[in-house]
This record gives C-alpha cells, structure tokens and sequence, in this order.
C-alpha cells in the first residue's frame, strides 16, 4: 500500500481531530487506528469507484465501494473517507458517525447524496464532503485516524464516462494489489446497466479485466502467461460448410462458413481469412484476421464456426460478406483462410440457395476433397427457424436427393429403367372439365420408390416438371395415379399431383 505523510492525507477540519488532523507521522500495515474498530492497513479495500456518472455530477451519483476481506463484520465508526487531488493536496472528507458495519466478504458502496436521497445501489450517503471527483486523476482514502487503512490513485486512462472503474476481478482484493494501476480497468459495457445507461457492479465482485493486448497477434496470453502463438500447418483445417446467402426465414442469423481440424493442436490467433482469393493473391493485407489476446486454442475434431452474428454455436463474429455470384472483382466466388500470406484452404461453392448451406460430405473433409464439388451437396437438417446447416457441429452424410420421411431425413429411393410401365394416358379433357385441368397420367410399378426428384415431360429433352424434394412421396407396388393439379386432378385422389407439363392432343 502506498504510505504517504499524514499531513499529505490530513482530513478537512469537518472531521474530528480523533481522526489524526495535522500528524505528520507515516503509518505501517501493523498501526492501529483509533476508530471503534481500531483498523490496520489493509481490514478494508477500496475496490471500486465511479469518478464520472454519465452526463453532469448532478445528474448522476459518485460513489466508492470498499470491501471487507476478512472473516469478521467491520464497524465504521469512526472511520474517514477522503478524497483528494493526486499529490495528497486539496483533501476533502467525512467522517462516519452513524452505527453501520460491512458484513465479512461483503461490499458496500458510499455515494454523494444524503442518506434520504440515496438509491438502492448505494448503502451510505456522504452528501458533498468530499466535494468532486476529477475526471482526471485523484486519490482515494479509508483511515481510520491517524492509519491509512486503504488508498489509491487514479489516472484519466481508466475514467470512462458513465462506467466505473473496477479493481480486476480476478484479482483477490488486497490494500497491496490495488496499488497497482495495471489491476484496474472500465467496467463492462455489454451487459445490464445498473442504473439507466450507467455501467458498473457497485455492492459485488468485480468483472475479470481484459487482458492487454499483446504487441502482434503471433503472440498470445495461456493462462495469463504471454507465449508465441502456434500457427496452422497446411492440411490441419478444412473449410466443411458454407452459407453463403442466408434468408430461407424471416429471422435468420445470417451468412457463415466452418472449418473442421483434422489433426494436431495449435493457436487460430493471426488466421486470415476472406471470400476472394483473386484479391488476396495480391493484396494479402485485403483478409479479415483472427485478433484476440487469448490463445485460441483448437485440436483434432474440432469445429469452429465463423458467423456474422452471435449465436450459442459461433466462435467467431466475422466482419465478412459472402458472394453470391461471380463479378469482374471477384471471378471465383468462395471461401478461404490463410496463415503467413499462405492460403491453407480454399472452397468455392456453386450458386448459393437462400438459406441452405453448402454442406461437405464427412467422408471428403480434406483440402483436396471440398475442391470437389461432387463431395459438396445442399444441407437438410433445419436449424434457426427453418434455413438449412448444421453450423458449429460435425456435417451428416451428403444425400444427393434429400426427403423428409414423417421427421426424418433420408435419401429418396429413385427408380430405375424398368421399374414404371406407363399404363394409362388421359391427354385430351372433355370440353366441360377442361384443359389441361383434366389430364392424367397413370403407370405400373412392381416395386417401391419414391416419386422425389422424377421428371415429367413430352421427351426426355424437353422436361416440364420434377416432383419436389421436401416429402418423400413414396408409390407402389402397383398401380400409381398421377393428375394435373387442380381442383379437377385433386378429385381424381392420386398419389401425387404435377403441374408445368400440358399433354398433346395430337401425337
């Protein structure tokens, strides 16, 4: 604990002279004081402080919050606050009188407003005693009279207006360790406020501090411990599913691409990584890269998810727009990552679907096989509301012609040469019914398959119609009915209906 002069901390004469007004001996950690409690150095620690309320001093409350780091409850009778400027000048103080006490562990908080006016988030009022606080520097002070029991100073580069500032929560809470300014930083700001559109934990545990950014990002903190970071070699990541345009739903969580590690452990700090190779092979300072202070550590079987936005599955918010088709800019649509300046993979996918992923067969996942686009097929497992993917999870088998057979996903069975016998044509409706409401069109089959994906047509150049890919649409064995759609055909109750396809009249 910084131990300065008693004449340096000396409380204003609103304070009683038991406090130790004026003594310009220094204190130890072992003085007692002589506030009800008889505090040493270090029973209370300053672990919180709101220097800069959002908007004025008057529309907001400045506060300090102390906590209790022993096993025992603490009496406050007695004890001093004093604010002051940096160099112990211009101080400013109160003097606690009322009977309250900080329970063992526990935080209390002590603002600038009177013990009538004060909200719930602050448990003793100091009314204007300690005047206000600079946004730029001061000094905080916890005596208990002529024992400095805690202190601590401040600069301008941990004052955010409307955030407090917060002793690192990682940090055990000691008189020593807050003399540090490295253990101090800006509250969180992505949670709740706990007033309004002020940020802070006042009367509990802090937040952990972020850790300071190390120098490049080829370097990384493990366990608060700074090392090199590992890179990725060639083959080691595999670019295994793709959305490149998302939408299938009203609420979509937008567009985003995963990497599988097949083999070894090592760092995705410094992984680049972008949608136009054409432009990185010229300009490798174009990709997005993969910066943050912790290793981000992967190995074998992992999978890592980059997305636009923020959902339970997504490692990575990626600042990236994916193609959708070739441009002068971008001939080869895609995907890629690289390390170095190296591209370590790179897949370009066929013309996206709305809100169906490109999805790579697990039997293909190496850099060699998403280059194929036979082992790439369109995803079928439903996810946020109906787009189609597995994000953030290992990709099932690839099916070529996908159904959903009463909620689950299976291969269509298709048939083949010999399995339909054309058996009956209607191709000319009376002129009551109409065409081509009336057509029909009826066939034999001696085994079971499913109607997804067959085509319908006046020749096999010239196809007018292909049964959808949602239901599977099983027929047979036997007789199969299929009828114009309509309202005509529907009365004709056949396996399925068709449209597109107007039979000739004439040959």
């Amino acid at each position: 604990m910084n131990r300065r002069t008693l004449a340096r901390l000396a409380l204003v004469a609103s304070i009683a002279p038991s406090v130790g007004c004026g003594d310009s001996n220094a204190t130890s950690d072992t003085d007692a004081g002589s506030c009800v409690a008889a505090l040493r150095g270090g029973e209370l620690v300053i672990t919180e402080y709101m220097p800069d309320p959002k908007g004025s001093d008057a529309d907001g409350i400045e506060w300090i919050e102390v906590h209790n780091p022993g096993s025992a409850p603490v009496s406050l009778v007695g004890v001093g606050l004093v604010y002051s400027k940096a160099d112990g000048t211009d101080s400013k103080g109160h003097l606690i009188q009322d009977s309250v006490e900080v329970p063992p562990g526990a935080y209390m908080t002590f603002g600038a407003v009177t013990d009538e006016t004060r909200p719930e988030y602050i448990d003793y009022g100091y009314g204007t005693d300690l005047g206000s606080m600079s946004n730029t520097s001061g000094m905080l002070t916890v005596r208990c009279g002529n024992v400095v029991v805690d202190e601590v100073l401040y600069d301008a580069t941990r004052i955010k207006d409307g955030v407090s500032t917060t002793l690192d929560g990682q940090v055990t809470p000691d008189a020593t360790a807050n003399d540090d300014l490295a253990t101090w930083c800006t509250a969180p700001t992505d949670g709740e406020p706990y007033f309004t559109t002020e940020y802070g934990s006042p009367r509990q545990p802090n937040a952990a501090c972020p850790l300071a950014a190390p120098e490049s990002c080829g370097q990384c903190y493990d366990g608060g411990v700074l090392r090199d970071a590992v890179g990725p070699q060639a083959g080691q990541l595999v670019i295994s599913e793709v959305m490149a345009n998302a939408g299938l739903t009203t609420m979509t969580v937008g567009e985003w691409f995963e990497l599988q590690v097949t083999g070894g452990e090592f760092d995705l700090n410094c992984l680049q990584y972008g949608n136009n190779t054409t432009k990185f092979a010229s300009d490798p300072e174009s990709a997005q890269v993969l910066q943050q202070p912790e290793c981000f550590k992967v190995g074998t079987g992992d999978t890592v998810l980059f997305s636009q936005k923020q959902w339970a599955e997504t490692d990575v918010v990626m600042k990236l727009t994916l193609s959708d088709s070739p441009s002068d800019s971008n001939p080869s649509p895609g995907v890629f990552i690289a390390y170095g300046g190296q591209i370590l993979d790179e897949l370009h996918y066929p013309k996206p679907k709305d809100g169906v992923a490109w999805s790579l067969d697990p039997g293909a996942t190496t850099v060699a096989g998403n280059d194929d686009p036979a082992n790439l097929c369109l995803a079928y497992e439903a996810f946020a509301e109906g787009d189609l993917g597995t994000p953030g999870v290992a990709n099932p088998v690839c099916l070529k012609n996908p159904c959903d057979d009463g909620g689950t996903v299976r291969e269509a069975l298709a048939p083949v040469p010999g399995d339909i016998f054309i058996t009956e044509v209607h191709a000319n409706a009376s002129t009551g019914i109409g065409e081509p409401g009336g057509e029909w069109i009826e066939f034999f089959t001696p085994v079971s398959f499913d109607l997804n994906g067959l085509q319908l047509g006046k020749s096999a150049e010239s196809i007018s119609f292909t049964f959808p890919g949602e239901q599977c649409l099983q027929v047979g064995p036997g007789l199969v009915l299929l009828a114009r759609s309509g309202a005509t055909g529907d009365m004709l109750s056949p396996a399925a209906t068709y449209s597109s396809l107007q039979l000739a009249n004439s040959a």
